[in-house]
């Protein structure tokens, strides 16, 4: 099992356009202090800190307008359904033992990672 670092939206996508494996930095540690180097991955053996994220967001003033968030996730779901996926790898740490257990309490497959509409 593997929990995600930087990748969650491309996960997503590449989960909802049928991909089963995405490429990926794979590191020994969730610190990233040493690559294991980069390999294709199975979605399904992926763990997500973030339970949801928006393909949207406030115009509150703070980080990026609504519509830059909706054509980002737009571009990257797009670049999903193709027969081969088109992004930088993921970043991901290898999960054993206790961190796995810790993980799990804290995390969600990437199946169940939720867009807010």
């Amino acid at each position: 099992m593997f929990k995600i670092n930087d990748g969650v939206k491309r996960s997503k996508a590449a989960q909802l356009a049928g991909h089963e494996e995405i490429l990926a930095i794979v590191f020994a540690d969730c610190h990233e202090s040493q690559s294991l180097g980069e390999r294709m991955v199975r979605i399904e053996d992926l763990l997500s800190p973030r339970l949801s994220f928006p393909v949207h967001s406030r115009d509150d003033g703070f980080g990026p307008r609504s519509e830059e968030y909706v054509s980002r996730w737009n571009r990257i779901r797009s670049g999903a359904d193709g027969a081969e996926l088109p992004f930088p790898p993921i970043r991901v740490c290898q999960l054993a033992g206790d961190e796995l257990e810790m993980a799990r309490a804290g995390c969600v497959t990437v199946e169940e990672v939720q867009l807010e509409e």
